[in-house]
């Protein structure tokens, strides 16, 4: 748990870890009002935090699910698979859900914004990114196909 003193009163961000050492939720900006800002532990109860995120992960420890809580109130959860090489994400209600799609060696080569919430179907825009036999990036294309080329010197550098 951190605390960051503000004034005479203290904001109180608390973070919890499972027994792997993953974040398993996250409350920040509790508002003590009781207290003046000291080195003592303070008592949080459940649902006290204006806002709070509770993820859930799987057996490799990958984030499968974000539930995000208003005062302990539940206001919108997305879920993200894993398949091969993309990784899917949903949106909250009115939000565009996306899919990662990467190479062997981890680099996003694809990224897909969906109309909707739920990155299902064809209709969704795309990103497509290139690289260097070196690795660095050497192309963006965007939505509308308008391309982004980047060049590098023999050091590696931008030019």
């Amino acid at each position: 748990m951190s605390r960051a003193a503000t004034a005479r009163r203290d904001f109180i961000r608390v973070s919890l870890y499972d027994a792997r050492g993953l974040a398993v939720s996250q409350q920040g900006d509790i508002w003590d009002s009781t207290s003046l800002p000291s080195s003592k532990a303070a008592e949080i109860s459940g649902g006290q935090a204006p806002i709070q995120t509770d993820i859930t992960y799987d057996g490799a420890g990958r984030a499968t699910k974000a539930v995000t809580k208003i005062h302990g109130v539940t206001r919108w959860t997305t879920d993200t698979t894993y398949t091969g090489d993309t990784v899917a994400t949903t949106a909250p209600s009115g939000g565009q859900a996306t899919a990662v799609v990467t190479n062997g060696l981890g680099q996003t080569t694809q990224r897909r914004e969906y109309a909707g919430p739920t990155p299902t179907g064809t209709d969704f825009t795309t990103t497509d990114y290139t690289y260097t036999r070196a690795g660095q990036q050497e192309t963006v294309t965007g939505p509308d196909q308008t391309k982004w080329s980047y060049t590098y010197d023999l050091f590696g550098s931008a030019s």
